[in-house]
């Protein structure tokens, strides 16, 4: 039997989407977990594609283009193990749980995905998440000022048309999800009503 893919999306960065399938992978026997996160430096976007999407702009998600991550899952479909780009050895299972922020949208996602899992969370608790993750372990080895720098930077950009294209993305990517999770309960019971909505054995 092949294995099951089970994504998870989010209303933004910052949602939890990682810590959930930190999570599940921790009580989900012979299940291997992937990270969008992991191949952020070999994915490649459209051209202003935030800017363009707070304007009301259409954006073809096909153009986002992450083929090292695509790789990665084909092969634990087809039962070879991997390494992915945070060195961790990552065997075959009979559950894949994969954080993926744009859901089904993707050029050869939809086909692979089983089950589409929401987190859904008012954006300002989750960009404070973000913000205290990049100070406090993204950006560790940086100095104050160049902290200082990244957090001004990215606020700008989520003033000037990020906080709508976040809004617009997870608009187009719930559509797909087969259960939207309230970001705001516990990492259990987030756990639990994925376990139970999708019948999985513990």
């Amino acid at each position: 039997m092949s294995p099951t893919v089970i994504a998870v999306c989010g209303s933004s960065s910052g949602a939890g989407k990682s810590t959930l399938v930190k999570r599940l992978s921790e009580v989900i026997p012979n299940s291997v977990s992937l990270y969008f996160d992991a191949y952020h430096v070999t994915t490649s976007y459209p051209p202003n594609i935030y800017q363009d999407l707070a304007e009301g702009k259409n954006i073809d998600p096909s153009l986002i283009q992450s083929p090292i991550f695509y790789r990665d899952l084909m092969s634990l479909l087809e039962g070879r193990g991997v390494t992915d780009p945070w060195n961790r050895q990552l065997k075959p299972a009979k559950y894949i749980l994969v954080e993926e922020p744009f859901g089904k949208l993707r050029t050869g996602m939809k086909e692979i995905i089983h089950y589409l899992v929401g987190i859904e969370v008012p954006l300002d608790l989750a960009i404070a998440r973000r913000i205290l993750r990049n100070i406090r372990t993204d950006f560790s080895h940086l100095t104050p000022d160049e902290r200082l720098n990244y957090v001004d930077s990215f606020l700008t950009e989520y003033l000037h048309g990020g906080r709508i294209s976040y809004q617009k993305l997870f608009e187009a990517v719930k559509n797909d999800c087969d259960i939207v999770l309230d970001g705001l309960v516990s990492i259990e019971q987030m756990t639990d009503e994925v376990i139970t909505k999708f019948k999985i054995e513990q």
